[in-house]
Protein backbone atom coordinates (compact mmCIF):
# COMPACT_ATOMS: atom_id res chain seq x y z
CA UNK A 1 0.00 0.00 0.00
CA UNK A 2 1.22 3.58 -0.68
CA UNK A 3 -0.31 6.05 1.74
CA UNK A 4 0.31 9.76 2.17
CA UNK A 5 0.73 9.00 5.51
CA UNK A 6 1.10 6.69 8.81
CA UNK A 7 -2.26 5.71 10.71
CA UNK A 8 -1.66 4.94 13.75
CA UNK A 9 -4.66 2.51 14.88
CA UNK A 10 -4.08 2.64 18.73
CA UNK A 11 -3.03 5.03 21.19
CA UNK A 12 -4.14 6.41 24.23
CA UNK A 13 -4.07 10.49 24.12
CA UNK A 14 -5.42 12.78 27.05
CA UNK A 15 -7.14 9.60 28.59
CA UNK A 16 -8.83 10.14 31.92
CA UNK A 17 -7.27 7.99 34.65
CA UNK A 18 -9.24 6.58 37.89
CA UNK A 19 -6.05 7.29 39.73
CA UNK A 20 -5.86 10.39 39.10
CA UNK A 21 -2.43 10.01 36.97
CA UNK A 22 -2.24 11.97 33.71
CA UNK A 23 -1.09 10.93 30.28
CA UNK A 24 2.25 12.28 28.93
CA UNK A 25 0.55 13.20 25.38
CA UNK A 26 -2.55 15.79 24.89
CA UNK A 27 -4.11 16.35 21.41
CA UNK A 28 -1.61 19.11 20.50
CA UNK A 29 1.42 17.31 22.07
CA UNK A 30 0.49 14.04 20.79
CA UNK A 31 -0.78 14.50 17.19
CA UNK A 32 2.84 16.93 16.86
CA UNK A 33 4.74 14.28 17.61
CA UNK A 34 3.06 11.73 15.17
CA UNK A 35 2.90 14.65 12.51
CA UNK A 36 6.68 14.33 13.00
CA UNK A 37 7.07 10.71 12.57
CA UNK A 38 4.93 10.52 9.14
CA UNK A 39 1.38 9.60 10.84
CA UNK A 40 -1.04 11.63 9.49
CA UNK A 41 -4.26 9.98 11.45
CA UNK A 42 -4.61 8.72 15.34
CA UNK A 43 -7.12 6.60 16.65
CA UNK A 44 -6.97 7.03 20.54
CA UNK A 45 -9.45 6.20 23.14
CA UNK A 46 -12.65 7.42 24.54
CA UNK A 47 -12.91 5.56 27.84
CA UNK A 48 -16.09 4.53 29.98
CA UNK A 49 -15.67 4.01 33.41
CA UNK A 50 -18.47 2.60 35.62
CA UNK A 51 -21.38 4.75 35.39
CA UNK A 52 -20.50 6.76 32.21
CA UNK A 53 -22.66 7.56 29.46
CA UNK A 54 -21.03 6.21 26.66
CA UNK A 55 -22.36 9.64 24.77
CA UNK A 56 -21.32 11.72 27.29
CA UNK A 57 -17.81 9.85 27.58
CA UNK A 58 -17.38 10.55 23.53
CA UNK A 59 -18.49 14.27 23.52
CA UNK A 60 -15.62 14.76 26.90
CA UNK A 61 -13.04 13.70 24.17
CA UNK A 62 -14.42 15.56 21.53
CA UNK A 63 -13.85 18.67 23.69
CA UNK A 64 -10.37 17.35 24.47
CA UNK A 65 -9.21 17.12 21.27
CA UNK A 66 -11.50 20.34 19.75
CA UNK A 67 -8.65 22.47 17.94
CA UNK A 68 -5.72 21.08 19.35
CA UNK A 69 -4.76 18.29 16.86
CA UNK A 70 -2.50 18.90 14.01
CA UNK A 71 -4.02 15.79 12.02
CA UNK A 72 -6.78 13.86 11.20
CA UNK A 73 -8.10 11.79 14.42
CA UNK A 74 -11.04 9.61 15.19
CA UNK A 75 -12.25 7.25 18.20
CA UNK A 76 -12.31 4.31 19.87
CA UNK A 77 -14.47 3.55 22.81
CA UNK A 78 -13.67 1.68 25.46
CA UNK A 79 -16.32 -0.31 27.31
CA UNK A 80 -16.15 -1.46 31.06
CA UNK A 81 -19.90 -0.63 32.36
CA UNK A 82 -22.49 -3.57 30.39
CA UNK A 83 -25.67 -2.90 31.70
CA UNK A 84 -29.27 -3.21 30.03
CA UNK A 85 -29.44 0.74 29.35
CA UNK A 86 -25.72 0.67 27.07
CA UNK A 87 -26.39 -2.76 25.50
CA UNK A 88 -30.04 -1.91 24.54
CA UNK A 89 -29.32 1.85 23.48
CA UNK A 90 -26.16 3.48 23.67
CA UNK A 91 -23.86 1.31 22.31
CA UNK A 92 -26.22 0.20 19.65
CA UNK A 93 -26.80 3.65 19.08
CA UNK A 94 -22.69 5.25 19.04
CA UNK A 95 -22.43 2.61 16.65
CA UNK A 96 -24.63 3.99 14.41
CA UNK A 97 -23.42 7.55 14.26
CA UNK A 98 -19.95 5.81 13.03
CA UNK A 99 -18.12 4.32 16.56
CA UNK A 100 -18.20 0.87 15.15
CA UNK A 101 -15.29 -0.32 16.43
CA UNK A 102 -14.57 -0.66 20.38
CA UNK A 103 -12.19 -1.82 23.12
CA UNK A 104 -12.90 -4.24 26.04
CA UNK A 105 -10.90 -5.58 29.25
CA UNK A 106 -9.74 -8.99 30.35
CA UNK A 107 -8.17 -7.35 33.41
CA UNK A 108 -7.27 -4.12 35.44
CA UNK A 109 -9.90 -3.47 38.19
CA UNK A 110 -11.72 0.07 36.79
CA UNK A 111 -11.97 -1.45 33.31
CA UNK A 112 -12.33 -5.22 33.35
CA UNK A 113 -15.44 -7.12 31.92
CA UNK A 114 -16.49 -11.18 32.75
CA UNK A 115 -17.46 -13.89 30.35
CA UNK A 116 -20.96 -12.77 30.55
CA UNK A 117 -20.20 -9.26 30.43
CA UNK A 118 -18.23 -10.31 27.06
CA UNK A 119 -20.58 -12.61 25.24
CA UNK A 120 -23.17 -9.74 25.90
CA UNK A 121 -21.13 -6.95 24.09
CA UNK A 122 -19.86 -9.37 21.28
CA UNK A 123 -22.89 -10.23 21.00
CA UNK A 124 -24.18 -6.38 20.36
CA UNK A 125 -21.21 -6.20 18.16
CA UNK A 126 -22.34 -9.08 15.54
CA UNK A 127 -25.79 -7.71 15.58
CA UNK A 128 -24.91 -4.23 14.83
CA UNK A 129 -21.59 -4.87 11.81
CA UNK A 130 -19.18 -4.16 14.46
CA UNK A 131 -15.35 -4.39 15.39
CA UNK A 132 -14.30 -5.56 19.49
CA UNK A 133 -10.57 -5.29 19.97
CA UNK A 134 -9.84 -7.07 23.26
CA UNK A 135 -7.06 -6.69 25.89
CA UNK A 136 -6.66 -9.92 26.67
CA UNK A 137 -4.95 -11.06 30.31
CA UNK A 138 -6.14 -13.79 32.85
CA UNK A 139 -6.60 -10.92 35.62
CA UNK A 140 -7.20 -13.33 38.49
CA UNK A 141 -3.65 -14.75 37.52
CA UNK A 142 -1.96 -11.14 37.74
CA UNK A 143 -3.80 -10.60 40.81
CA UNK A 144 -2.28 -13.91 42.24
CA UNK A 145 1.55 -13.27 40.80
CA UNK A 146 0.94 -9.82 42.17
CA UNK A 147 0.37 -10.16 45.91
CA UNK A 148 3.26 -13.38 45.58
CA UNK A 149 5.97 -10.92 44.51
CA UNK A 150 4.81 -8.51 46.93
CA UNK A 151 5.13 -10.62 49.75
CA UNK A 152 8.75 -10.96 48.69
CA UNK A 153 9.13 -7.34 48.27
CA UNK A 154 9.72 -7.39 44.51
CA UNK A 155 7.81 -4.47 43.47
CA UNK A 156 10.68 -2.98 41.10
CA UNK A 157 9.10 -1.68 37.61
CA UNK A 158 11.13 -5.07 35.90
CA UNK A 159 8.38 -7.27 38.14
CA UNK A 160 5.82 -6.07 36.14
CA UNK A 161 6.52 -8.46 33.54
CA UNK A 162 7.01 -11.41 36.23
CA UNK A 163 3.91 -10.72 36.98
CA UNK A 164 2.78 -11.52 33.57
CA UNK A 165 4.12 -14.88 31.94
CA UNK A 166 3.21 -15.94 28.64
CA UNK A 167 0.27 -18.15 30.22
CA UNK A 168 -1.48 -15.64 31.16
CA UNK A 169 -2.04 -14.00 28.22
CA UNK A 170 -2.45 -17.25 25.87
CA UNK A 171 -5.20 -18.61 28.49
CA UNK A 172 -7.23 -14.92 27.80
CA UNK A 173 -7.14 -14.90 24.36
CA UNK A 174 -8.02 -18.89 23.91
CA UNK A 175 -11.39 -17.84 26.44
CA UNK A 176 -11.90 -14.64 24.26
CA UNK A 177 -11.84 -17.25 21.25
CA UNK A 178 -14.16 -19.75 22.82
CA UNK A 179 -16.75 -16.97 23.49
CA UNK A 180 -16.51 -15.07 20.28
CA UNK A 181 -17.13 -18.48 18.65
CA UNK A 182 -20.12 -18.96 20.61
CA UNK A 183 -21.49 -15.96 19.39
CA UNK A 184 -20.13 -15.89 15.45
CA UNK A 185 -18.10 -12.31 16.11
CA UNK A 186 -14.99 -12.16 15.01
CA UNK A 187 -12.56 -10.12 17.37
CA UNK A 188 -9.29 -8.64 17.12
CA UNK A 189 -6.67 -8.91 19.80
CA UNK A 190 -4.67 -5.89 21.17
CA UNK A 191 -0.72 -5.51 21.76
CA UNK A 192 -0.48 -9.77 21.08
CA UNK A 193 3.38 -10.37 22.86
CA UNK A 194 3.85 -14.10 23.03
CA UNK A 195 4.54 -17.16 21.35
CA UNK A 196 2.12 -19.29 22.90
CA UNK A 197 -0.34 -16.72 21.94
CA UNK A 198 0.32 -16.64 18.85
CA UNK A 199 -0.04 -20.50 18.23
CA UNK A 200 -3.62 -20.12 19.84
CA UNK A 201 -4.29 -16.79 17.15
CA UNK A 202 -3.00 -19.42 14.62
CA UNK A 203 -4.86 -21.80 15.02
CA UNK A 204 -7.98 -20.15 15.03
CA UNK A 205 -7.38 -18.45 12.11
CA UNK A 206 -6.70 -22.07 10.33
CA UNK A 207 -9.71 -23.23 10.99
CA UNK A 208 -11.98 -19.86 9.68
CA UNK A 209 -12.38 -18.23 12.96
CA UNK A 210 -12.54 -14.41 12.29
CA UNK A 211 -9.56 -13.80 14.50
CA UNK A 212 -7.49 -10.57 13.79
CA UNK A 213 -4.42 -9.21 15.88
CA UNK A 214 -2.07 -6.57 16.31
CA UNK A 215 1.42 -6.65 18.06
CA UNK A 216 3.95 -3.60 19.57
CA UNK A 217 7.57 -2.37 18.58
CA UNK A 218 8.57 -3.53 22.12
CA UNK A 219 7.52 -6.98 21.58
CA UNK A 220 9.32 -7.24 18.39
CA UNK A 221 12.50 -5.51 19.60
CA UNK A 222 13.51 -5.89 23.82
CA UNK A 223 13.73 -8.91 24.97
CA UNK A 224 14.31 -10.43 29.13
CA UNK A 225 17.72 -8.96 29.04
CA UNK A 226 16.01 -5.29 28.53
CA UNK A 227 14.68 -5.95 32.27
CA UNK A 228 17.42 -4.46 34.36
CA UNK A 229 17.64 -1.29 32.51
CA UNK A 230 16.26 2.01 33.53
CA UNK A 231 13.31 2.36 30.60
CA UNK A 232 9.89 3.11 31.15
CA UNK A 233 8.55 0.36 29.92
CA UNK A 234 10.71 -2.43 31.02
CA UNK A 235 7.58 -4.50 32.31
CA UNK A 236 5.97 -4.71 28.60
CA UNK A 237 8.74 -6.77 26.91
CA UNK A 238 9.29 -10.44 25.70
CA UNK A 239 9.88 -12.22 28.54
CA UNK A 240 12.32 -15.06 26.11
CA UNK A 241 14.81 -13.98 23.74
CA UNK A 242 13.00 -15.64 20.66
CA UNK A 243 9.67 -14.30 20.74
CA UNK A 244 10.94 -11.17 18.96
CA UNK A 245 11.94 -12.83 16.54
CA UNK A 246 9.07 -15.13 15.70
CA UNK A 247 6.86 -11.82 15.85
CA UNK A 248 9.09 -10.85 13.22
CA UNK A 249 8.62 -14.09 10.94
CA UNK A 250 4.87 -14.20 11.44
CA UNK A 251 4.91 -10.59 9.92
CA UNK A 252 7.21 -11.31 7.61
CA UNK A 253 5.98 -14.49 6.30
CA UNK A 254 2.51 -15.04 7.35
CA UNK A 255 0.81 -11.78 7.42
CA UNK A 256 -2.53 -12.40 8.74
CA UNK A 257 -1.55 -13.32 12.46
CA UNK A 258 -0.57 -9.94 13.28
CA UNK A 259 -2.75 -7.56 10.67
CA UNK A 260 -0.88 -4.33 12.51
CA UNK A 261 1.74 -2.97 14.95
CA UNK A 262 0.92 -0.35 16.94
CA UNK A 263 3.10 2.80 16.85
CA UNK A 264 5.21 4.61 19.01
CA UNK A 265 1.97 7.11 19.31
CA UNK A 266 0.90 5.46 22.50
CA UNK A 267 1.88 8.24 25.19
CA UNK A 268 3.25 5.50 27.82
CA UNK A 269 6.28 4.33 25.63
CA UNK A 270 8.45 7.65 25.01
CA UNK A 271 11.64 5.37 24.57
CA UNK A 272 10.04 4.20 21.41
CA UNK A 273 10.20 7.71 19.74
CA UNK A 274 12.55 6.37 17.29
CA UNK A 275 10.54 3.84 15.84
CA UNK A 276 8.97 5.03 13.19
CA UNK A 277 6.21 3.33 10.28
CA UNK A 278 9.37 2.27 8.67
CA UNK A 279 11.28 0.46 11.10
CA UNK A 280 14.78 -1.12 9.93
CA UNK A 281 15.70 -4.10 11.80
CA UNK A 282 18.96 -6.48 11.41
CA UNK A 283 18.55 -10.26 10.49
CA UNK A 284 18.91 -11.31 14.29
CA UNK A 285 16.11 -8.84 15.03
CA UNK A 286 17.80 -6.10 16.81
CA UNK A 287 17.26 -2.09 15.85
CA UNK A 288 19.15 -0.54 13.84
CA UNK A 289 19.65 3.57 14.35
CA UNK A 290 21.03 4.82 11.07
CA UNK A 291 20.79 7.34 8.47
CA UNK A 292 18.52 7.47 5.47
CA UNK A 293 21.90 6.93 3.41
CA UNK A 294 23.33 4.52 5.48
CA UNK A 295 20.34 2.24 5.36
CA UNK A 296 19.56 2.67 1.91
CA UNK A 297 23.02 1.46 1.34
CA UNK A 298 22.24 -1.66 3.55
CA UNK A 299 19.53 -2.52 2.04
CA UNK A 300 21.09 -2.94 -1.37
CA UNK A 301 23.67 -4.88 0.02
CA UNK A 302 21.32 -7.16 1.58
CA UNK A 303 23.11 -6.28 5.58
CA UNK A 304 18.87 -5.29 6.77
CA UNK A 305 15.72 -5.89 5.98
CA UNK A 306 13.33 -3.29 6.10
CA UNK A 307 9.60 -4.12 7.64
CA UNK A 308 6.76 -1.38 6.45
CA UNK A 309 4.93 -1.39 9.85
CA UNK A 310 1.20 -0.89 7.98
CA UNK A 311 -1.49 0.63 9.93
CA UNK A 312 -4.65 -0.01 8.18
Amino acid sequence: FVLPGGIDAHCHIDQPMKDGSVMADNFETGSLSAAFGGTTTIIPFACQYKGENLREVIKDYHHRAENKSYIDYAFHTIISDVNKKVLGQELPAIIKDGYSHFKIYMTYEDLKLNDKDILNVLEVAGKEKAVVMIHAENDDCISWLTEKLEEKGKTGPKYHSFARPDVVESEATNRAISLSRIVNTPILFVHVSGKETIDIIRNAQSRGFKILAETCPQYLFLTKDDLDKDILISGWINKKRDHGNLLFIDLRDNYGITQCIIDKENSNFKELEKIQLETVIKIDGKVVDRTKETINKEINTGEVEVVILSLI
